[in-house]
């Protein structure tokens, strides 16, 4: 017994020399795959703070609306630039005369979660540029958020005392409410806030407006049109196409325009995003990011990053002449097609920036 037992230690001793020497030496190149992946994603980091050193977003991004507005209003006076967010612009030298209105989302609800109520800290920092508009006589315009879903059909089952502190407190401030879902894909007509036939002749007549970016599923795009065209609402934003590719005619724009307040006829806005490239939209090349989202070689300087809450979105360099190009050729598009405005989006893109650089 004792001669096996020897035997199979002394067998045994290589084999487990063996494995613990493969074992380390495949914990040693693990250990630099971890070191050169860490060094990989450090030298990316510190390659797109670089691209932002020495950069004043809150500037650049003033520098561009002025730019937008001088662009458009160049082609048509009375054209109008609404921003969303980043309403703190207000105290930057310039920005408001520029713009003719704003729009803020998540005022009273939706700012931390849908159908969640803002904190009274985030409502009241808000407020205080809010009022600066207001006391330069602009239209603000307020989106908010109160259904727990952010489906296409809103939920009143629970939403009814949200809906009604939202417009309470909107109105009440000066400002022009709406209440919906946070896709926007739904034509939300709230009980008791119905909008009223008004007659129209500027943006400074508006008391209420929809926000209406995208069609139901199976909707086709002649239902869509007729379907605002045949509201009351003095305002609508919207995309400037059905899907994203799909342009709206000047014909089709006109129905809409000429159909709102019972006949009357309203205003119409054109959503555009100026602080993030979005992959659906005429100028994308599917060469510059991944499916997932992932930069690649090909891609033009200005596009910076994916943002991790909307896929398909894209932080840009905004202060960048080539994306302005871009711009000003999606503005040209917008203008032809008989848009009284354009709501800028993604104005807050400063803020990002800053939070990367630590301002």
């Amino acid at each position: 017994m004792f001669f096996i037992k020897s035997v199979v230690v002394y067998q045994s001793a290589p084999v487990k020399q063996l494995i613990f020497s493969i074992f380390y030496v495949n914990l040693c190149i693990m250990k630099k795959i971890i070191i050169i992946f860490i060094g990989c994603l450090l030298m990316v980091s510190c390659k797109k703070k670089k691209v932002l050193k020495n950069i004043d977003f809150r500037t650049e991004m003033v520098q561009f609306v002025s730019e937008i507005s001088a662009y458009a209003k160049s082609k048509n006076p009375n054209f109008l630039i609404i921003p969303q967010n980043g309403e703190s612009l207000a105290t930057e030298s310039g920005y408001l005369d520029v713009v003719d209105g704003l729009g803020r989302e998540d005022l009273s609800f939706g700012y931390d979660g849908d159908g969640k109520e803002t904190s009274s800290n985030d409502k009241n920092e808000m407020v205080k540029y809010l009022d600066m508009f207001v006391s330069a006589g602009k239209t603000v315009l307020t989106t908010d958020y109160v259904f727990s879903n952010s489906e296409d059909t809103p939920d009143y089952s629970d939403a009814a005392i949200r809906i009604a502190k939202a417009y309470s407190f909107s109105t009440g401030k000066g400002y022009i409410p709406y209440a919906t879902v946070r896709n926007l894909n739904y034509i939300t007509i709230n009980p008791g806030y119905e909008p009223d036939i008004d007659l129209i002749n500027s943006f400074s007549d508006v008391t209420e407006f929809l926000y209406y970016l995208q069609p139901k599923e199976g909707e086709t795009k002649e239902s869509y049109i007729n379907s605002i065209a045949a509201t009351d609402f003095d305002c609508v934003i919207m995309d400037y196409s059905f899907d994203g590719i799909d342009e709206f005619t000047p014909t089709q724009i006109s129905t809409i325009k000429s159909g709102l307040n019972n006949g009357n006829g309203g205003l119409t806005l054109a959503y555009m995003s100026i602080g993030e490239a979005e992959n659906y939209r005429f100028y994308w090349e599917s060469e510059w990011a991944s499916k997932g989202g992932r930069i690649k070689s090909k891609a033009p300087d200005w596009l910076y990053k994916e943002d991790p809450n909307w896929k398909g979105n894209f932080y840009v360099l905004y202060w960048k002449q080539e994306w302005k190009n871009i711009i000003f050729t999606y503005l040209d598009r917008i203008i032809a097609q008989g848009f009284d405005g354009v709501y800028l989006d993604i104005i807050d893109a400063f803020e990002v920036y800053e939070d990367v650089m630590g301002q």
